[in-house]
């Protein structure tokens, strides 16, 4: 995270560091964290998905979970919903911080609690660039370097909304993007 630091100076203009954080939607919220969700709660009413950390892939969704609760259930929870183009990100490995978008299911969505759901600003940033960026080894490394754990390795919430990222100007973004999927095809 000190590489802040050293490039801070040196970044095109337009350039800024920025974290998760201050390109959330709702800046003074951050990133949200998902739900606590136990075996009994789940139910064979497939009512509402429970998107869980083996469905976040590097930069993909990988639609392998089957876990539903009921809509009531998940009320009585106080459910935090997930909605169509908010990015999962995975807090515990493998690997740590790994992030991708969520895709239209077709029913109301939620997750389990060690993932991270990210309701960004528009305005600010491009989901996509985003998540490309989460998805780099430069982010993953310092993610990795803050989890704890003895037994499993995690990250915080709160650790992980502040690490730096590089945001350049939207259409800069957009460009980035536009490169980076016709490499990846």
């Amino acid at each position: 995270m000190k590489q802040e630091l050293v490039l801070k100076d040196k970044l095109p203009d337009g350039w800024k560091w920025s974290n998760l954080k201050k390109i959330s939607l709702n800046s003074n919220e951050g990133l949200l964290d998902g739900n606590w969700v136990l075996s009994s709660d789940m139910s064979n009413k497939k009512e509402v998905r429970l998107l869980q950390l083996a469905d976040i892939g590097i930069n993909k969704f990988l639609d392998v979970s089957e876990r539903y609760v009921t809509k009531e259930r998940a009320k009585e929870l106080h459910a935090r919903w997930v909605e169509s183009g908010d990015i999962l990100i995975a807090r515990m490995p493998d690997p740590i911080g790994r992030a991708c978008i969520v895709p239209d299911l077709g029913l109301p969505l939620i997750t389990a609690v060690d993932v991270s759901i990210l309701k960004i600003n528009y305005l600010l940033a491009d989901k996509s660039y985003i998540t490309y960026y989460l998805n780099s080894q430069i982010f993953m490394n310092n993610a990795i370097s803050l989890s704890s754990g003895s037994t499993r390795k995690r990250v915080s919430r709160k650790k992980l909304e502040l690490i730096p990222i590089l945001l350049p100007p939207l259409p800069v973004q957009k460009q980035i993007v536009a490169k980076l999927d016709k490499l990846s095809n």
